[in-house]
């Protein structure tokens, strides 16, 4: 049975509903002949047709089909069947968690970055803190970032001073007030490198911030000679 074009609400673009019907097809024009069959560029089984209701009709060798609602993205079998993505973003509103990280694209996720902390205790009352910026995806953010650094003696984000506190990568521009933090700028690498001095055995903690998070490190056992 062919198309009942009017009925579902096509909008041609040449006006009436004499044959061929010329409808938009992405960038391409598609025509429709009087008995719903297709002609034109695109295989009538791979083809169907965009409404502006939010719907789709789904074409097949026969030339008939018919109107099908998508709320989502849709893929169209060579058997005129169709498939809608759960997750997928219409034109109207984004459906729950149909934007995720792996979504976005790599500019996207360099601009949401996070930092990670590790240390390694260097067996002279002196550990090595290291700090590395990471994109979205947890991929190393080779681009320079400023954070905050501090460290304490307990875990409560509180400072407590240290001996010495040397960046060996990176750039320190300067304290906060009260020498309570140091801000360091890292190198193009996105990677921080400093000393922490105990002036002796202990556990220290540190944490870094970026764009108002804060990372911590862990308990760093330090030990001495």
């Amino acid at each position: 049975m062919p198309i009942d074009y009017e009925q579902a609400g096509i909008e041609q673009l040449n006006g009436g509903f004499a044959a061929p019907k010329s409808f938009r097809l992405g960038d391409r024009v598609q025509n429709l002949e009087e008995d719903g069959g297709y002609s034109g560029p695109i295989a009538p089984e791979t083809n169907a047709i965009a409404l502006a209701e939010g719907k789709v009709i789904v074409g097949n060798a026969e030339g008939t089909g018919e109107a099908v609602a998508v709320s989502g993205a849709i893929s169209i079998a060579a058997d005129g069947t169709t498939a809608i993505e759960a997750d997928a973003v219409d034109e109207e509103a984004i459906q729950a968690g149909a934007v995720s990280v792996a979504k976005c694209s790599a500019d996207v996720q360099d601009r949401i970055p996070s930092l990670t902390l590790s240390a390694v205790d260097a067996g002279d009352g002196t550990a090595t803190l290291t700090i590395q910026a990471q994109d979205a995806a947890g991929s190393a953010l080779a681009a320079p970032f400023v954070a905050e650094v501090w460290s304490g003696t307990a875990d409560d984000y509180g400072y407590d001073a240290l001996s010495a506190f040397t960046v060996t990568t990176g750039t320190q521009r300067g304290t906060l007030p009260a020498d309570e933090a140091f801000r360091v700028v890292s190198d193009a690498n996105g990677t921080i490198v400093l000393t922490l001095d105990n002036g002796g055995a202990g556990t220290r903690y540190a944490w870094a911030a970026i764009d108002g998070r804060v990372y911590a490190s862990g308990a760093i056992a330090i030990t001495a000679a």
